[in-house]
C-alpha cells in the first residue's frame, strides 16, 4: 500500500525514485522531484 501511494504522487508530480540495498547494511530510497520555478504573474 505504501509504496503504490508513493508511485501514485512521483507519477503525478513527474518525480523519479531509486532503492539502494545492501546486505546487512539496510535499504535506502531516494525520491527526487523536479523543480520548476514559479510563473510569471502579468501584473494585471
Amino acid at each position: 500500500l505504501g509504496l503504490n501511494i508513493v508511485y501514485r504522487i512521483l507519477t503525478k508530480y513527474r518525480g523519479q525514485i531509486s532503492v539502494e540495498s545492501n546486505e546487512g547494511e539496510g535499504t535506502t530510497f531516494h525520491v527526487r522531484f523536479p523543480v520548476e520555478p514559479d510563473p510569471i504573474t502579468s501584473g494585471d
